[in-house]
């Protein structure tokens, strides 16, 4: 079944359990949908099976990876304790340069609200990768809830549950929980607090119900609290829904009396965090609220790429085949046909659409950028699975439905790709699954390190295994850890603060390292850095 997974030898009984278990539930799911006049039953069983596969992704690869989850991982962890000092260095030994977002102490890189969720999660079940990940889990299969209500809302349901099902087996939204993908969870709770504000916008469409606006609001500042301004995407939408909507009523002020209630809230979600680290942390804010407006104009760390970049990257963010550009854009007509009305169709293509100028324009480009209209791309590619479908004729509506049914499963099972994510971590020769050995061996040196230190008050040096490794072991131990080798000065300035110093011999040491009788020097085998 999975021709890269050689007979399940690389997953435990738990993992192998979790996977079949999730393709089940699926199939249970889209069969019950076919046969049910009550959709609560399949729903309920589709978000199962999501939190079952995200809990997969969760747990296969037990370690943080290098870019950017072991960071996110780390400041989290210093959060369990002191959640409003995001903190990557929480005993700094060493001057820091706070313009340095991977080395600093004082950490304002991302916004907090994703960090809280972590930091909660592993003050409820303890400092590792499963509890770290867990809110990631939990709002990728919130988001199949919010995909089908905001379809169900604005195109046929069986559209609706098409592409809350596709959604929840996308290989790269999974690889989000995983943290295989930068920015990884930070991105899973953006996505899921956008689509949120979305899904309580179309709310206030269809019942003009205030405590609606107000909610929209609340998500709309919670995503900003994720990953700043572009979490206001739902207000733009909403002022097109205005243009669209009566244009007699453009110049009446209470036409705008709901979205100015709603934006009001959304200030009054995110704006008291800004003040407090303005307030608290003056230099490091505005250097990080600076580093957040050049990437309009530059292309920041090397993430630059042409005008077809988006376009050539669609087979990474929803599908992996060449066909699926061509697959997005017949599904955006789709939607015309599928639409419940024509003012509908009109928001989400615009909404698709700017999305994708704006992140064309800007000078840094990353994938998951444009993955915050993810509902409209989703139901897009389900448009072309229920319109055909939808004209199946046969006189057996028992016959129809097992048909109908087979073919949703087999669709979301092509488009989930899962062997991707096999061949990426455990076929031969490919560089990712070079690092993720690298990484299972960091592991096992750092679990031989804990039995020799012990639970001593250590800064240890040399953590040269590969990449920012560092880090990923402040998050494993409680041990301060520096990349560098320490001169004189350096050791005696970690035991002037309280600290006993150890250096990891990997390749060879300084000679003053072995003179000083105060340092705990530390043989490792010779591995491969990557």
């Amino acid at each position: 079944m999975f021709q890269y997974l050689y007979g399940y030898c690389y997953l435990d009984n738990l993992l192998k359990t979790l996977l079949i278990s999730a393709y089940l539930v699926l199939a249970a799911s889209i069969f019950l949908f076919q046969f049910s006049p009550k959709k609560i039953v399949p729903l309920l069983l589709l978000t199962s099976s999501a939190i079952i596969i995200g809990f997969f992704y969760a747990l296969i690869d037990p370690y943080t990876h290098v870019w950017d989850e072991q960071f996110h991982a780390l400041v989290a962890k210093n959060m369990v304790t002191d959640p409003f000092n995001p903190m990557l260095y929480a005993n700094p030994i060493h001057s820091v340069d706070y313009k340095s977002w991977i080395s600093n102490d004082i950490w304002l890189h991302k916004q907090p609200l994703f960090l809280w969720q972590m930091a909660s999660s592993m003050y409820a079940f303890g400092i590792n990768t499963t509890a770290m990940r867990l809110p990631a889990v939990i709002m990728h299969a919130g988001m199949v809830l919010l995909i089908y209500r905001i379809g169900s809302l604005t195109v046929k349901k069986e559209t609706a549950f098409y592409a809350a099902a596709i959604f929840a087996f996308a290989q790269y939204p999974l690889e989000l929980i995983s943290g295989n993908h930068c920015a990884d969870q930070n991105d899973t709770a953006f996505i899921f607090y956008i689509t949120a504000s979305f899904w309580t916008f179309f709310e206030f469409k269809e019942s003009e119900k205030i405590k609606w606006a107000v909610l929209t609001g609340l998500f709309a500042g919670c995503a900003v609290l994720c990953k700043w301004m572009a979490g206001m995407l739902v207000f733009g939408t909403w002022g097109l829904s205005i243009i669209l909507d009566n244009r007699n009523a453009l110049l009446k002020l209470k036409t705008y009396f709901p979205l100015m209630i709603s934006v009001l809230i959304c200030c009054l979600t995110f704006l008291p965090w800004q003040i407090y680290i303005f307030n608290k942390y003056p230099l490091q804010a505005c250097h990080e609220y600076s580093y957040s407006l050049s990437h309009i104009k530059t292309a920041i760390e090397g993430h630059n790429g042409d005008a077809l970049f988006y376009i050539n990257n669609l087979n990474d963010i929803y599908f992996n085949h060449n066909s699926i550009p061509y697959l997005l854009a017949a599904g955006l007509i789709g939607l015309y046909f599928v639409s419940k009305k024509r003012k509908y169709f009109a928001l989400h293509i615009l909404t698709f659409i700017a999305v994708y100028l704006f992140f064309t324009i800007a000078a840094t480009k990353m994938n998951t950028f444009v993955s915050i209209v993810y509902p409209v791309g989703f139901l897009a590619l389900a448009s072309l699975i229920s319109i055909p479908l939808s004209h199946i004729r046969l006189r057996s509506i028992i016959l129809k439905n097992i048909i109908v049914s087979i073919l949703v499963l087999s669709s979301v099972y092509t488009i989930n790709n899962i062997n991707l994510s096999f061949k990426n971590r455990f076929q031969a020769g490919l560089t990712t699954n070079s690092i993720r050995q690298q990484r299972m061996k960091e592991a096992l040196y750092l679990k031989k390190i804990k039995e020799i230190l012990g639970n001593g008050k250590y800064v240890v040096y040399n953590s040269g295994f590969g990449m920012n490794s560092n880090i990923s072991f402040m998050f494993m131990s409680d041990y301060i850890w520096y990349p560098i080798i320490p001169s004189n000065e350096m050791i005696q300035e970690s035991e002037n603060k309280g600290y006993k110093v150890a250096v990891l011999d990997i390749n060879g040491l300084p000679k003053h390292i072995y003179l000083n009788q105060d340092v705990r020097v530390i043989k490792i085998p010779k591995i491969d850095v990557y």
